[in-house]
């Protein structure tokens, strides 16, 4: 008795081989009808979304309250006095105050010697010596 396998296509359904995979193309007719009815409703949207818009813009536009009339007189800029007429250069001389304090020696109370150090000199200092400890008897 032969138990070899048959490669009869008899028993293989329409359209295959006996490899069991698909041998036909796929027909081309509804991908395309389905790609077109696609864009027609996508391009239907796009006009319809359109219309609407410019629909509630014109309602809009007829029912708004009438603009205020003084808001049209509005200044642009604040009356005089203006206490800030250069803001940028404010900043700049903020941020060089704030430099010259993080980055520069100086007197806090040259009666009892204390100075105000550079803070990568300060964390130089703290790095080597550890913070200071809390006194005894503080709850921690």
């Amino acid at each position: 008795m032969s138990h070899a396998p048959s490669h009869s296509h008899a028993h293989a359904p329409h359209g295959h081989k006996p490899g069991g995979y698909e041998t036909r193309d796929l027909p081309a007719r509804p991908v395309v009808v389905a790609t077109v009815v696609s864009a027609v409703v996508v391009a239907l949207v796009f006009v319809a979304m359109y219309v609407l818009t410019g629909a509630l813009d014109s309602y809009v536009r007829r029912t708004a309250p009438p603009a205020n009339p003084l808001a049209a007189a509005a200044p642009k800029e604040p009356p005089a006095p203006r206490l800030q007429p250069a803001p940028a250069k404010d900043l700049a001389d903020l941020r060089a105050w704030e430099n010259g304090l993080l980055h520069g020696y100086a007197w806090v109370d040259k009666n009892n010697g204390v100075v105000r150090i550079p803070i990568e000199r300060a964390i130089e200092i703290v790095a080597e010596r550890g913070l200071p400890a809390r006194g005894e008897g503080v709850n921690r």
